[in-house]
């Protein structure tokens, strides 16, 4: 009887030590990091307290910052955290947010946020507007694909937007347009296919970075600031680009011809040059319109013709 208890026993405690080493075991990811998971309690607008669950890595980005990898929960907050658990929110990673159908309105990214990854958001499609700050330098591949309510994104500080950034992204209707500065430095292929933006422009001398089908499937016009080799490749002027606005090019027939340099004479004249259209035809960078750009002008065409 004796051995059988004791026998009984040692089964007993190796099932318990068997079980505590499961719940105890470390999750990590494919780069060997610690899996984490935080717990935030936000209301329902009934004042229902909610549990949102964040699973997140420890990245390299400085002392206690992180990445989030995935996201349950209601999301009735609008905003991302900016820290979890002392983590410091600095990405946020591929597919983390894909789906979630339930993020409904504008969203507020963290301040501290400096990339955003491949699908983080794909397919969420009652996201209304995207608020990102200045330090949010990437946008992954496919980072918006499908988010067909998105409406509104500031894009000021963005230096890389991959492939397929903003597919789908069919209701991008609430800004004139998007305007790289000169932080723009790569934007990946059909970046804006299927988005409703009326048009692009780039403001910096130095051209991004881009594929031959970088502009392939968006219908809206690309304004280019100057006429010269950093614009000229087939990118930028190829058959998937519907309109290129060139330096000179007030009527963006795609030319620069004696028509520009009618039409700078009769804002000249009338004094009625828009903003756009100096930055257009505005030759020789005095800032305003005149016979001399228009004199230019037709130089450019003589030299073209």
């Amino acid at each position: 009887m004796k051995k059988r208890t004791i026998l009984a026993l040692c089964v007993a405690l190796f099932t318990i030590v068997s079980i505590c080493t499961t719940v105890l075991a470390v999750q990590t990811d494919s780069e060997g990091n610690e899996i984490k998971q935080c717990v935030i309690l936000t209301q329902s607008p009934n004042g229902t307290d909610m549990e949102e669950y964040y699973t997140y890595v420890e990245n390299n980005d400085g002392p206690m910052t992180c990445t989030i990898i995935a996201y349950t929960g209601e999301f009735y907050s609008n905003i991302i955290p900016e820290s979890l658990e002392g983590y410091t929110v600095t990405r946020i990673g591929d597919g983390a947010f894909k789906n979630v159908n339930k993020i409904t309105g504008g969203l507020t990214l963290p301040s501290s946020l400096i990339s955003i990854g491949n699908e983080a958001f794909s397919g969420c499609t009652l996201i209304t507007g995207i608020t990102l700050s200045s330090n949010t330098k990437t946008i992954g591949n496919k980072a918006f694909e499908g988010c067909s309510s998105l409406m509104k994104i500031n894009l000021n500080n963005v230096e890389h937007i991959g492939s397929e950034a903003f597919k789908g992204c069919s209701e991008i209707k609430g800004i004139e347009s998007f305007t790289f500065t000169n932080n723009i430095k790569s934007i990946g292929s059909k970046a804006f296919e299927g988005c409703a933006i009326s048009q692009i422009e780039f403001t910096s001398p130095t051209a991004p970075q881009v594929n031959n089908d970088t502009f392939a499937g968006y219908e809206g016009k690309v304004i280019i600031p100057q006429q010269d080799s950093e614009y000229m490749g087939q990118a930028w002027v190829g058959a998937y680009v519907k309109g290129v606005n060139k330096i000179g090019d007030l009527d963006g027939n795609g030319v620069v011809d004696a028509n520009d340099a009618s039409l700078v004479l009769e804002r000249y004249k009338n004094e009625n040059a828009t903003r756009r259209e100096i930055q257009t035809a505005d030759i020789d960078r005095n800032g305003l319109l005149d016979a001399n750009d228009a004199s230019l002008i037709l130089e450019i065409f003589k030299i073209n013709a």
